[in-house]
């Protein structure tokens, strides 16, 4: 089938996560795909031999793309999420949370859940990732090729297809490893061209439902990861707090009751279903802009900007010119910080002040693994002209990840370490300042470290033995869910 060109032309202007499934739907081959098409190849997959093994569960993981905990709370109380709220039986309980990557941005936050790694040992430090000596657009589906090779042998679906257990992704971008996944799709396509991203989500679901109708109980995968992006691609076009985000956030929760029922029915025939809802970030609405690109033009500075609009890195050209731009960049109020590896630790700085984040890699006495090692952080902060000082002193994951925390802020700590230190010594990471974008503003937006950005929704029905009962880092996600007995 031949594409209209207005359609390829359409996909050259489009910049952000919510126009990745029409790049793919676009630019793939379109007749691949039918509506059965990954009942069939699963089915087929399943049957071609092979011995597989199960523990009779089923676990699925719904991620909402963009959605905070602030906006389910609100969603909640508004009477917009009564599907969900009977499913996850909240019964006017606050959700539990989880705290998302540093970056909050959708290629790291999602990496970290279906690996179980931080960033600084995935390494997707953005959206924006700077790889020989180029910048590579994770958003472009010229690009998926590249993200799959990092999924490769690290994702949650690859580790299943090594244990002979199967998994099955409904998701665009992310898939590497898994029994069988969503084919491109250009109706789906059509839908983001248009921007009816309430549509793409509708289309997705239905290939859920349909999956989970036809492929008999006692064959569902061990693992399920759907991915819905509606919320993420209005809140970015009209803002988190918009009637049309509100709309949007209603709609899934309508059409997410079709696919509970599938749930409550296998129940009934003996299968064990074990569902997480969450997300990879949340939004925050900038009042200001902050064009981080023309302020280094102005102060004639020589390197590349990855620019992400709330956070965003700086690859320099020499070394020895770091100690000035730092300088230059912390005396603006518009940044909420500026950090850089250092051999202790990370250092952090903005105009009030500055301060230290230190990793030590004693871990007797802490619950929480961070990724393939383990250890307490320490936070230090010294405020210019006065004021209070801080030292956490040395503390374990658990400690930081309280809920007491949230509001202080001390929530990012290990976030900020583990999102700084991996990153290559020739880099600078900003952060951008409260109501600040570094660039020309069009919605809502995300990456920094606020609460709004980082705090996100944990919900679970039939929840496994001895899960945590405190807020979870996006690293521990997938251990804690899909490996409960190993902790």
């Amino acid at each position: 089938m031949k594409l209209d060109i207005s359609l390829l032309n359409f996909y050259n202007s489009i910049r952000s996560f919510r126009s990745l499934v029409l790049g793919m739907s676009l630019l793939g081959a379109v007749g691949c795909a039918t509506r059965n098409g990954i009942v069939h190849r699963y089915t087929e997959t399943i049957g071609s031999g092979q011995t597989w093994n199960s523990d009779g569960e089923t676990k699925i993981i719904i991620l909402i793309d963009g959605l905070s905990q602030s906006r389910l709370v609100r969603s909640l109380r508004n009477g917009d999420a009564k599907n969900i709220a009977k499913f996850f039986v909240l019964n006017g309980k606050p959700p539990q949370t989880a705290i998302a990557g540093f970056p909050s941005l959708t290629y790291p936050g999602l990496t970290s859940i279906l690996t179980g790694l931080p960033v600084s040992e995935h390494q997707i430090f953005g959206n924006r990732v700077f790889l020989d000596d180029r910048v590579v657009k994770l958003e472009s589906p010229r690009q998926w090729p590249l993200l799959q090779s990092y999924l490769r042998e690290k994702s949650i679906f690859s580790r299943l297809r090594l244990e002979r257990r199967r998994s099955v992704s409904f998701s665009y971008p992310f898939y590497e490893g898994s029994t069988a996944y969503v084919y491109r799709n250009f109706e789906a396509g059509v839908h983001y061209a248009t921007e009816d991203y309430r549509l793409a989500d509708e289309k997705t679901l239905e290939s859920a439902k349909r999956f989970f109708s036809q492929v008999p109980v006692q064959e569902w995968p061990d693992f399920v990861f759907i991915h819905l992006v509606s919320v993420d691609g209005i809140a970015h076009n009209d803002g988190d707090a918009s009637a049309t985000s509100q709309k949007s956030f209603r709609v899934i929760d309508e059409q997410l009751d079709g696919l509970f029922y599938h749930f409550y029915a296998a129940k009934k025939l003996g299968r064990t279903v074990r569902v997480m809802l969450t997300s990879d970030h949340g939004f925050v609405q900038p009042q200001k802009t902050f064009l981080l690109d023309k302020f280094l033009d102005d102060i004639k500075f020589h390197g590349t900007l990855l620019n992400d609009r709330r956070v965003a890195r700086i690859v320099l050209d020499k070394e020895d010119v770091r100690e000035s731009l730092v300088k230059q960049i912390s005396q603006r109020n518009e940044i909420e910080l500026i950090g850089f590896k250092r051999k202790k630790g990370i250092w952090i700085q903005n105009s009030k002040g500055s301060g230290l984040i230190e990793f030590d890699h004693d871990s007797r006495a802490c619950s929480v693994k961070t990724g393939n090692h383990s250890g307490r952080y320490r936070y230090v902060w010294r405020p210019n002209g006065g004021g209070s000082n801080i030292d956490t002193g040395f503390r374990c994951t658990e400690y930081f990840f309280n809920t007491s925390h949230i509001k202080s802020g001390l929530f990012s700590i290990p976030m900020l370490y583990e999102g700084i230190s991996g990153v290559p010594d020739n880099q600078l990471t900003l952060v951008a300042g409260v109501g600040v974008s570094f660039e020309s503003i069009t919605g809502g937006e995300h990456g920094g470290i606020s609460s709004d950005e980082m705090v996100v929704p944990l919900l679970l029905h039939e929840e496994p033995d001895g899960f945590p009962s405190r807020p979870l880092g996006q690293f521990e996600i997938i251990d804690k869910f899909v490996y409960p007995n190993q902790h």
